[in-house]
């Protein structure tokens, strides 16, 4: 088929430019394009679809070879009508008028927003490929579930997007029956989707999945051998040695029972039920695959007497009948596998055959947290440093069989429901302990994978479960040792008794706040919090065990009497009154800090009033000169041309800007902005070489520019632009909207009051901690305030570094810094070069003929 393609796109005679927009801003690239969209003709004739599909239309330039391939075909075009991701605002309506012979509709919609495409299965269906990694992903998702085939276009327009569409491919394989790249202008990705995922999905298997029922099927030899969990330790052992951390965990736990009746949930490949059989146990293992039943009856090949010990069932865990009460049940990894109404009815039958002191186990994979804190953290943090994580760190079996991913506080909430006692801690396979072993901080809980969990009607002995993770002996349950010390770690503990505040009992608003919480403080701040709460906490900390001085009596204490005299120390010698007395401190000197505040408050707003009177006047002054600059706007336009080529020829090449602005990165990072809800503005982008390292560090950026040109040249890379005056814009923007304003030699071009009201607008514009940066020829250079400036015919006057910094903190901005930037080569020698004059004179001539050509002044909101 490919080769057919080719072969038809090297005879077409299909000329795009026939139906092509004269007034495209793009149409100095129409040469380059021609075999372009002849390629995409040869696809639609060699396919002959029926049906297509198109995400991005633009100007209709691929609709239009589409539909002269394939003339017979329906056409839907998605097209969210923009000038973002190489888009042109308003050019859908001439894709309209050139593909009005055929049979097309249009949607104005953002692919980005959609759970599914309009319409049914179609034929072909192309996805544009100028966009971020994460659209093409998103799309791509989308687009086999609804396609025979999928056309990628411009596989090859950015890394990143290569990138994701690359994992895309690695991620689904499973369900393509086939792809292929053809090189050209930007590499066309043509995919062949497996008609049996097709019928799946219009079978509705693969859509959203309310009960594990549903997806039985799934769970095939395949599976269980191929992608979950330990399926090479399973090959390689035969099931009949436990070498997957997952499962060794699991049993570690479950070592404070040494014989008994043992149930197995979920018992996939049964190298647990194996384990336990060998132990002694007289095990039950539930399965509703038969495929996992059959592999884990493998595990007893050659051994009839083992087998002896064991039943298997398939049956749903959920309704399959039990017998009897069991000394320890196990559910490793199932319930994500489960609906909530499972779990629920789950648990509540484990509860009704679990023995008085038995215990029920739990490990699931993930932590919720995991995926919703944790991993978007990582990607970020790869992405600053150029590396690529995936934008769904799911396999496509987990993306499908995952129908309930467990939060601590969801686990902890539905065993509470049916168990008076719970012990819940964060770990993972390879360090199960976790925090049950030592104290996590919240960050360590959201980037712990795994949760584990035991259950149960009587007490839990936190102190025998860590005995068991780390290979010591434990006193047998049946009669449990007095536990007279509480672990210092972090585990999730519960009774019917008491009410222990804990992570577990957190709503999710406030384990947000709490896991966002040491982004908006300095790290002094946080560790002064930290020193103060543990002081507290050391002080109010309830004593559980006897002081080493009562061992000193005369004669043995039985168990009621110590506890009877613990409860008298406690309250005899707990320190409250040292806090209350701190507390009463604390609120004097906040009451003092008020007054203070007070004074200072009665003169702000005195100098408000003066500052609002002068404000007004400016604005005054401000009008009039917008009125004057607006008479002279189209005058001004002539000099777009012009000046596109003047900065190509003075500015610098694109590479050395480039290298001049990576100084700021770090500032972007360390301020932790570019998100989706921080995004920065650079205004007066020029050509985007700021914009396309911020693209290339994964960061979200958006530039503006009022000369057409170099709009256009911006655009044509992929960069998301518009074209309007800056102060216009920045007042159509909500007050705390963005992470970051930058601008790069543009306030030397501004008249006075516009300099006040862009440093005004940025401060409103700027989320608090947000940063503002801005760029400018440095006067204080002779060569540069003498010369260098004027070589610029739009420049009005030099701009004093201690003027810009006065001006950046009167408008509101603090911690505000002048880096200086491009000095003389000569600079470094200049003392040594000229000291024959004086080695102080050398120096004064050094600073002011070879310091720094540029320089920058930073600042932040508070």
């Amino acid at each position: 088929m490919f080769e057919a393609i080719i072969e038809q796109f090297q005879q077409a005679t299909y000329d795009f430019r026939d139906t092509a927009n004269p007034q495209d801003p793009l149409i100095h690239l129409f040469d380059e394009w021609l075999e372009y969209y002849r390629l995409k003709w040869a696809i639609a004739h060699v396919l002959k679809p029926t049906s297509i599909l198109e995400v991005g239309v633009r100007f209709g330039y691929s609709a239009a070879a589409f539909l002269q391939g394939s003339p017979e075909a329906t056409f839907v075009g998605i097209d969210l009508d923009t000038d973002t991701f190489g888009g042109t605002k308003g050019a859908v309506q001439w894709a309209e008028k050139i593909t009005q012979s055929f049979r097309a509709e249009f949607v104005i919609a953002d692919s980005q927003q959609m759970d599914r495409f309009p319409g049914g299965i179609y034929d072909l269906i192309h996805v544009d490929g100028q966009q971020d990694g994460a659209g093409s992903f998103h799309d791509l998702r989308l687009a086999i579930k609804q396609a025979h085939y999928v056309l990628v276009d411009g596989y090859f327009w950015t890394p990143q997007n290569y990138t994701a569409v690359s994992d895309f491919l690695y991620r689904y394989a499973g369900v393509l029956e086939f792809y292929g790249v053809i090189p050209g202008y930007a590499g066309e990705l043509l995919i062949k989707v497996s008609d049996q995922y097709l019928a799946e999905v219009s079978q509705g298997i693969h859509d959203s999945v309310r009960e594990s029922t549903t997806i039985r099927q799934t769970y095939t030899s395949d599976y269980y051998t191929l992608d979950c969990g330990g399926y090479d330790s399973y090959k390689q052992y035969q099931g009949k040695k436990l070498a997957d951390p997952r499962l060794q965990a699991v049993a570690a736990i479950a070592g404070i029972k040494t014989q008994g009746r043992f149930l197995d949930l979920g018992c996939g490949r049964g190298e647990l039920a194996y384990h336990f059989a060998q132990k002694g146990f007289t095990v039950t293992a539930i399965d509703y695959s038969q495929a996992a039943i059959d592999l884990a009856e493998n595990c007893f090949v050659g051994e009839p007497e083992l087998r002896k010990n064991v039943e298997f069932q398939c049956d749903d865990v959920c309704t399959a009948p039990l017998k009897g009460h069991y000394d320890v049940a196990i559910a490793s990894d199932v319930i994500e596998h489960l609906s909530v109404a499972e779990v629920d009815q789950l648990y509540q039958r484990v509860s009704e055959h679990l023995t008085p002191d038995g215990l029920f186990i739990l490990h699931t994979y993930p932590n919720l947290w995991y995926y919703k804190y944790d991993y978007p953290r990582k990607r970020k943090i790869a992405a600053s440093v150029g590396a690529y994580l995936s934008i769904e760190p799911r396999t496509r079996y987990e993306m499908l069989m995952h129908i309930n991913e467990q939060s601590p506080q969801s686990l902890k909430r539905q065993l509470q429901q049916q168990f008076q006692y719970v012990l819940l801690w964060f770990g993972n396979p390879a360090d199960p302990g976790g925090s049950l072993l030592s104290k996590f901080s919240i960050a360590q809980m959201r980037s712990a994978p795994s949760l584990f969990a035991i259950a149960s009607h009587q007490p839990i002995s936190p102190e025998q479960v860590r005995a068991c993770l780390q290979g010591r002996s434990v006193t047998p349950t049946g009669s449990p040792a007095m536990n007279t010390t509480l672990p210092a770690a972090t585990p999730i503990e519960s009774d019917s008794s008491s009410a222990l505040v804990s992570v577990g009992e957190m709503t999710d608003s406030q384990s947000t706040q709490a896991l966002h919480l040491g982004d908006h403080l300095s790290t002094a701040t946080v560790s002064h919090l930290e020193a103060v709460l543990d002081n507290a906490e050391s002080k109010s900390q309830i004593r559980t065990a006897l002081p080493t001085r009562f061992n000193h009596f005369p004669f043995n204490i039985s168990q009621p009497l110590q506890k009877f005299a613990l409860k008298l120390y406690s309250f005899l010698f707990k320190e409250q009154r040292a806090i209350n007395f701190s507390l009463v401190e604390a609120l004097r000197e906040s009451l003092r800090m008020n007054q203070q505040f007070s004074k200072q408050l009665t003169a702000l707003e005195m100098e408000s009033r003066e500052t609002s009177q002068n404000l007004a006047v400016l604005d005054s002054q401000l009008s009039s000169l917008n009125a004057s600059l607006k008479e002279t706007a189209d005058e001004e336009r002539s000099l777009d041309t012009f000046y596109a080529v003047f900065e190509d020829n003075y500015r610098g090449s694109r590479e050395e800007i480039s290298r001049r602005l990576e100084v700021y990165l770090p500032l972007v990072e360390a301020a932790n902005i570019g998100s989706d809800d921080s995004a920065i503005l650079d205004v007066g982008c020029g050509r985007g070489e700021w914009l396309e390292l911020l693209q290339e560090a994964g960061r979200k950026a958006r530039g503006l520019d009022i000369n057409q040109i170099m709009v256009g040249q911006c655009r044509s890379r992929g960069l998301e632009v518009a074209e309007g005056d800056l102060i216009e814009y920045l007042e159509s923007l909500p007050d705390g909207s963005l992470g970051a304003v930058t601008g790069f030699h543009i306030i030397e071009h501004l008249p006075f009051p516009v300099l006040m009201k862009l440093f005004r607008e940025t401060v409103r514009v700027l989320k608090p901690g947000g940063l503002a940066i801005f760029e400018t020829p440095n006067p204080h250079n002779f060569f540069v305030s003498t010369h260098n400036f004027y070589l610029d015919p739009t420049h009005l006057k030099p701009l004093p570094a201690s003027l810009m910094k006065f001006i950046a903190e009167q408008q509101g901005l603090t911690n505000v810094q002048i880096m200086e930037l491009r000095p003389h080569p000569e600079s470094a020698h200049i003392v040594e070069k000229y000291q024959a004059i004086g080695v102080e004179l050398a120096e004064i001539l050094g600073q002011h003929f070879y310091g720094s050509g540029d320089y920058g002044v930073i600042g932040y909101k508070p």
